[in-house]
């Protein structure tokens, strides 16, 4: 430890209060996420030394404990006449977590029961199989036509709250990883299941043949 420290002080964003003043090693700070709302955030630590010099380091970070909710029942772009019940799925601060740090949603029986085929599909299923045979044989390029634009994935996939079932890395949570997924190297495939929905998976019918091979682009660096 270095004996010229006084304190070390540490501030969540624009606070002036700090959150936690430590003044003797070990200096752990503890920051239970679960009281912070979900987004970017960041965190300012600053060692005071004897005699009045200061040191400050910004660390940015982002929280994501709860999905975002997802309504059942109507579907993007949806004719609807009538009286209509719909289903607002969302996270609970309450439930237990899992270990990759993301909450268990716990809809229904039935919504784990389909969500568990789905990971399954994806994980197991013959698809995968045929999927890595299929490029073997064949490249990204001819079989998707055009090359993806990574930046405008990224911001379809933070557009559509895609990262509220598959997490905000892609590496999965309410839904199936898509990081390493070999659905992404199938853009038959991909785009399909994408545009039509599957399962808990509402479909997402607007996106542009180019907004499909951009959002694979973006998930392939994952």
């Amino acid at each position: 430890m270095n004996q010229n420290i006084e304190r070390i002080e540490v501030f969540l964003d624009e606070s002036k209060e700090p959150l936690q003043v430590l003044t003797s090693p070990p200096f752990k700070v503890k920051l239970d996420t679960q009281s912070i709302s979900d987004g970017p955030h960041t965190l300012r630590v600053v060692t005071v030394f004897k005699g009045g010099k200061t040191e400050e380091s910004l660390i940015d970070f982002e929280v994501d404990n709860l999905p975002s909710p997802y309504v059942e029942g109507l579907d993007e772009g949806q004719q609807v006449r009538g009286e209509i019940e719909l289903e607002v799925l969302t996270g609970d601060y309450d439930l237990p977590k899992s270990k990759s740090g993301f909450p268990v949603v716990l809809a229904t029986i039935a919504s784990i029961v389909v969500l568990g085929l789905i990971w399954a599909f994806f994980a197991f299923g013959p698809t995968s199989k045929a999927i890595v045979e299929a490029n073997a044989a064949v490249s990204e390029e001819s079989s998707s036509g055009s090359t993806g634009d990574v930046a405008h994935g990224e911001q379809l996939y933070n557009e559509k709250s895609c990262g509220g079932c598959h997490g905000a890395n892609a590496e999965g949570g309410f839904g199936p990883a898509l990081a390493g997924n070999p659905i992404l190297d199938n853009p038959e495939a991909f785009n399909k299941i994408t545009l039509e929905g599957q399962g808990a998976m509402p479909p997402f019918s607007d996106l542009s043949e180019q907004d499909l091979a951009d959002l694979r682009a973006f998930l392939k660096t994952k």
